[in-house]
């Protein structure tokens, strides 16, 4: 998705021109020129109207647009209220997002709108009671659930959040607003993300959980993924051949790769191996079942208990996450429940911590730029993005930030990596 930004001449500028600064007089100039904007011609719209954040006059006779592109121009709608901050904060957030939470940034703008029309005030400005009113509006009138009415309260902090970003850059004052979305309702609590460490992971769950069954927890944690597509399903496609020494080849999205593992690493994969060997496809027997598949090199490491055909297929997600919960419960108790994707991320960013406090001890802020090349790399090795893409990311600052913001921003907070 690309996006796009579009300006507006609505009214004659000769009233209001004058009373700008001679810089943002040769800006706004020099933007009324042009149609499609460049990069630096965006840092300048930037500049303009976040260094006039009060301008009234100045937001009424120029007006901002914003759309995207994908398979056609999708426009978003003007707002009565605040509408040139709200474009440019839209646009500064999708630039850093997916499409779909652009998207859902968009709505919850669109939203706001009542509240904003009754007090007449951008929400940026929202007090706590107001907040509040527009939560108990989303529950009530619209009837959204609990759970789409704090991703729209979410999308609004964030929003407010980009805009003292933004101020702090771009206004020559820096100003900065009051926000008071930070805490807007008891309700309402920021996801916690709840991470395992590779040190918990070895030495406390790996000893006491089932043999195989706790290999899907150290492939997750070595990034190596498991899909509900079984066709995506690293973990799922396994086999037995694939291992060599100390050496996995993953059958990726993006091609086959390598995934090396330690001494210790090791052992508990040659044993769940020999689990694998022993059981030779759980209780069944060539006496017993009429559909029986011996263990030979070809065999997927996480099999069936009982084959319906003679030809031996992966598992799908549904039975190889239940397998990786009960293993879990043996360890950390019959209430306790673990997510997949979280474990991949904590390998992720243990991965990521390791080689940046290697190569640099102490993180400054002068090391930003390298750190995200070296996100970029981890997300290359562990099969995120095609090799073409890392490539690209790691010659292009700016892509190197979209992929860095559509992977690690999930799970980690961006400021922590530099402080």
């Amino acid at each position: 998705m690309e996006n796009k930004i579009i300006l507006d001449r609505i009214g004659n500028l000769n009233e209001i021109i004058n009373d700008l600064g001679e810089k943002d007089q040769k800006e706004i100039s020099e933007l009324l020129l042009s149609v499609e904007y460049n990069s630096e011609q965006v840092e300048i719209i930037f500049h303009v109207f976040f260094n006039n954040f009060m301008n009234d006059k100045l937001n009424k006779y120029l007006q901002l647009r914003t759309y995207r592109i994908e398979k056609y121009r999708s426009f978003n709608p003007k707002y009565e209220i605040g509408n040139n901050i709200k474009q440019l904060s839209w646009y500064y957030y999708a630039e850093r997002h997916n499409e779909i939470s652009a998207a859902g940034a968009n709505a919850a703008l669109t939203d706001v709108e009542t509240i904003e029309k009754k007090y007449n005030i951008p929400f940026w400005e929202f007090n706590k009671a107001q907040i509040k009113e527009f939560r108990k509006y989303l529950l009530e009138e619209k009837q959204l659930n609990e759970k789409t009415v704090n991703n729209k309260l979410g999308y609004c902090r964030t929003l407010v959040r980009s805009i003292n970003d933004l101020l702090s850059k771009y206004n020559d004052k820096k100003i900065a607003i009051e926000d008071n979305w930070a805490l807007h309702s008891h309700k309402w609590k920021p996801r916690k993300l709840q991470l395992i460490t590779y040190n918990e992971l070895m030495d406390n769950f790996m000893p006491e959980s089932p043999s195989p069954e706790n290999l899907i927890a150290l492939f997750l944690f070595k990034g190596i993924y498991l899909a509900r597509e079984t066709e995506d399903s690293e973990i799922a496609r396994i086999k037995l051949k694939d291992f060599n020494g100390n050496e996995l080849t993953v059958h990726g999205k993006y091609g086959d790769r390598i995934v090396k593992f330690t001494p210790k690493e090791m052992e508990w994969i040659n044993l769940g191996i020999k689990e694998v060997k022993v059981k030779n496809g759980g209780g069944a027997s060539p006496q017993t079942d009429k559909y029986f598949i011996p263990v030979t090199q070809d065999s997927y490491l996480f099999r069936k208990l009982k084959f319906l055909s003679s030809e031996e297929t992966p598992l799908g997600h549904w039975t190889l996450n239940k397998r990786l919960n009960e293993a879990w419960k043996t360890v950390y108790g019959k209430d306790s429940k673990v997510s997949a994707n979280k474990l991949r991320i904590s390998g992720i960013i243990d991965l990521v911590n390791r080689r940046l406090i290697a190569k640099y001890g102490t993180l400054q802020p002068e090391h930003q730029s390298d750190v995200v090349t070296e996100i970029v790399e981890v997300f290359g090795e562990v099969g995120d993005y095609p090799e073409d893409k890392i490539k690209e990311a790691i010659s292009s600052q700016k892509f190197a930030n979209s992929i860095w913001h559509r992977g690690l921003m999930y799970y980690h907070d961006r400021e922590n990596l530099i402080k």
